[in-house]
Order: structure tokens, then C-alpha cells, then sequence
């Protein structure tokens, strides 16, 4: 419904079967049907001159692109979406300092959503110099390598004796990166009373006392894909406050797509890389 010939539009991979306790909540992410009619999440990727969308609705399961935002920023709706649900999820204040792990797409723009929210005193971590840059360029304050010092000697240094003169621990830190260690830096980052958020699916178990959580009263948050974040976002790059460019590092055509993933996978080269049928 709604729908024209044409008409440029983004797309929820992430279906929804609309009658389940999670969806009757709105809490659609939390859809207990399954993954069973998603697109690119395990099945059916969207590597394809034509992809066919279950239940194709405008404003439901695709949203509309306005003239304002490009190809390539429509492509990255759906990991700014993820971004901004867990920035949601932890619940930022103007004044908080915040932790963000990992300067993939979704890191990045979990960098920009503090920002909209108010928080400047962002540290951006990741090993890459590259993405380090891209974020200090999208509103970090500052920007650490976990792999050439104590991360959290570096936090604490920076929020205790910088000139904020705040304490020695973050209020928020939001882990994007999938790898456990950074699960347990972050961890470590907090303040007592801190809020860690965990936006990121691992391939390894994440070993933790848990009586750290207890002793300093940390809340621990799991952030899963996105509630009513489309359409926001979609909005957000309409208006120029969120920036979906700056994070494209390099665009391949369908034939060329191992290059691709090579190039995706080279930490030093790239940040976000697009496949264009």
C-alpha cells in the first residue's frame, strides 16, 4: 500500500509478524515468531539486482526516501537504526561521559546519536586509525587504541584529570564491536552506578564475574536491531543531523564482490563498504 513504481525506498530487513505478544507490545524487535522472514539476517541476503520483500508495506516494513538523502545514505538506515536504539536503550544525559566500543558503521553511529542527545565528552575506541578519525570528525571528544595502552587507565586519566575535572569513570559505555574483551573493558570503564549497553552479536562466549555487577550496581542493557528507529533516522539524515556519508569508505559493483568483503575486513583501508547492484 502506498507504494509507486520507481519510488526509492529503504528497507526493514528485520520482518515483524505483526500479532505476537512482542509485536502487541510495539516492542517489534522482540517479535517471538523468529527470523523466518527477514532478509540478510541468516537467510535471504540483499546481495541481488532485485530483492523481494515480505509484506511490502510504506511505512511498515519499507520507508521512503526523500530527495535529500542519497542512495548510499538510505543504505545505511538500518545500522544508524541499531545505533540509535541502543543510545535510546542507555538513556544518555547532556552531562554524562560515554564509552563507545567499536567504530563500525553501528559504532559510529552510536557516536553521532550521543551527540544529538547532548553528550559531548565521548571516547571513541577502536584499533583502527581510520575509524578513530572518522570519529573524532563525528563528534568524539577523544579517540583511544585499546591495543596500545590500558584502556582504562586512558578513561580514567581522561575523566579525572582532564579539564572537566570529572570523576574517574564513564557513565555509559555502549559495546559495538562483537569481541568479549572489549565486552569486559567496557565493564571496567564504568563508574559505579554505570550503564553498559551491548549492541553487538558475538561468535565467542564472554566470560565475567558477576559480582562486579553487583558490587557496583552496573545496569546491563541487551540492544537488539530496532524499535520505531527507521523512520527517525530516515528524518535525522533528511535534516543533516546525522551524517551517513562521512562513514562510506568505499563502493564495489555486484561483480566485484569478494573485493568487497576483502576490503571490509582490512581494518587499516576501510570503514563501511557498500555493494551497488
Amino acid at each position: 500500500p502506498g507504494l509507486e513504481p520507481g519510488q526509492r525506498v529503504t528497507l526493514r530487513p528485520l520482518i515483524p509478524c505483526g500479532h505476537c505478544a512482542g509485536c502487541l507490545r510495539g516492542e517489534t524487535q522482540l517479535c517471538e515468531a523468529g527470523l523466518g522472514q527477514n532478509i540478510g539476517y541468516g537467510s535471504r541476503g540483499g546481495f541481488a539486482e532485485r530483492v523481494l520483500v515480505p509484506r511490502a508495506a510504506l511505512g511498515e516494513t519499507v520507508f521512503a526516501l526523500p530527495d535529500s538523502v542519497s542512495d548510499r545514505a538510505g543504505a545505511l538506515v538500518e545500522p544508524l537504526a541499531v545505533a540509535l536504539h541502543a543510545v535510546r536503550l542507555a538513556r544518555p544525559e547532556p552531562g554524562d561521559v560515554a564509552v563507545v566500543l567499536g567504530l563500525g558503521a553501528i559504532g559510529l553511529g552510536v557516536v553521532q546519536a550521543l551527540a544529538l542527545h547532548g553528550v559531548r565528552r565521548i571516547a571513541a575506541v577502536d584499533p583502527s586509525a581510520i575509524r578513530r578519525g572518522c570519529a573524532l570528525a563525528l563528534g568524539a571528544a577523544v579517540a583511544v587504541d585499546p591495543e596500545t595502552g590500558d584502556l582504562v587507565a586512558a578513561i580514567q586519566e581522561w575523566t579525572g584529570t582532564g579539564a572537566w575535572g570529572r570523576g574517574a569513570r564513564a557513565d555509559i559505555a555502549i559495546e559495538c564491536s562483537g569481541v568479549p574483551e572489549a565486552l569486559s573493558s567496557g565493564l571496567k570503564t564504568l563508574r559505579h552506578g554505570g550503564t553498559l549497553v551491548v549492541a553487538a552479536v558475538y561468535a565467542r562466549k564472554w566470560e565475567i564475574n558477576p559480582t562486579r555487577l553487583v558490587e557496583k550496581e552496573i545496569s546491563l542493557r541487551g540492544s537488539f536491531a530496532y524499535r520505531d528507529e527507521f523512520p527517525r533516522v530516515v528524518r535525522l539524515l533528511a535534516d543533516g543531523d546525522l551524517d551517513a556519508e562521512r562513514i562510506v569508505s568505499h563502493s564495489f559493483p555486484l561483480a566485484e564482490i569478494e573485493a568487497a568483503f576483502a576490503m571490509q575486513l582490512s581494518r587499516d583501508e576501510s570503514i563501511k563498504v557498500l555493494v551497488t547492484p
